[in-house]
């Protein structure tokens, strides 16, 4: 068998590129599954490798460490090992944990182990990903490894078994939004840190003396009332979690337009419990706001 080292050009691994031309049905996702892969490894040392029986495509952690990832496929799922401790993992992925060891129990590795078919699979992969700092791939929430945590933020998500950067389309949200605000008279702070904390409101708008805590949301491959749920939460911490400064509205920002269900809630919450609460959601160019601007 070949072994020349991995190549991430398939053309030079003669056996990996015979076997896809005899399944090509596999392409359908093992594609997706490395293109996910690929969009967020920074290491230098990846590739496919030749195997008798299917490809194999491995990511080391850096050039001269053991593979960290390795992706093989057959014509029905691609299967993904992401060598990682249990212990290490969030509670939800435990059910994936998996054991290698040798007969005498001298060497064990754990592994995360993923099958990928459908779009919803390709979905935990990324989920993954995004909940997990794994060497050699770009980590999710710098300074936040903690197992336990269960607050955070996708970065990448599927939507028609294409990857999407939530990020890109966080940003671009972000300069239309205050775009529209500015034009209608308001100051904004991108990115505005809390005083005394670490917390950062995505934008926060001034008008007249009072100010804004607005939370954006994209909701492309999520759900109006998700990405509602995941906002509300955040403003609540920001405005009353051990906080001496206090903003006079809070904002929910989206990119989609929203359904009268969507705006119930908002106002059973304004209602009930007095919260300074507006939706905002993006429509056709056009920001509209429940309840309407004053």
């Amino acid at each position: 068998m070949d072994r020349t080292p991995r190549n991430p050009d398939i053309t030079v691994k003669p056996q990996a590129a015979a076997w896809f031309t005899r399944h090509p049905e596999a392409r359908l996702h093992f594609d997706p599954v490395l293109n996910l892969l690929l969009s967020g490894y920074v290491g230098d040392n990846h590739g496919y490798i030749n195997k008798q029986t299917s490809p194999h495509y491995v990511f080391n952690a850096w050039s001269k460490e053991g593979n960290t990832v390795r992706v093989s496929c057959t014509a029905h799922y691609s299967r993904v090992r992401i060598r990682v401790d249990k212990a290490q993992t969030r509670p939800a992925f435990h059910p994936y944990a998996k054991t290698l060891a040798n007969r005498d129990g001298s060497r064990r590795i754990e592994y995360i182990d993923l099958i990928i078919r459908t779009a919803d699979d390709l979905q935990l992969l990324a989920d993954f990903f995004s909940q997990h700092d794994i060497p050699g791939f770009t980590p999710s929430q710098p300074g936040n490894t903690s197992p336990d945590e269960t607050d955070y933020a996708p970065i990448i998500r599927v939507v028609d078994g294409r990857v999407i950067d939530v990020r890109q389309l966080h940003n671009a949200l972000a300069g239309r939004f205050t775009r529209s605000m500015q034009m209608q008279g308001y100051a904004c702070r991108h990115e505005h840190r809390l005083a005394n904390t670490l917390d950062r409101v995505d934008v926060l708008l001034s008008r007249h003396g009072l100010n804004i805590y607005c939370e954006l949301k994209p909701v492309a491959g999520s759900s109006t009332k998700r990405e509602i749920r995941a906002a509300l939460g955040q403003l609540l911490d920001y405005q009353y979690y051990n906080k001496s400064v206090r903003a006079d509205a809070l904002w929910i920002v989206l990119d989609a337009p929203c359904n009268t269900q969507d705006t119930a809630f908002i106002a059973q919450i304004r209602d009930q419990h007095q919260l300074p609460l507006t939706l905002v959601w993006e429509e056709q160019g056009t920001f509209r706001f429940y309840p309407a601007l004053a």
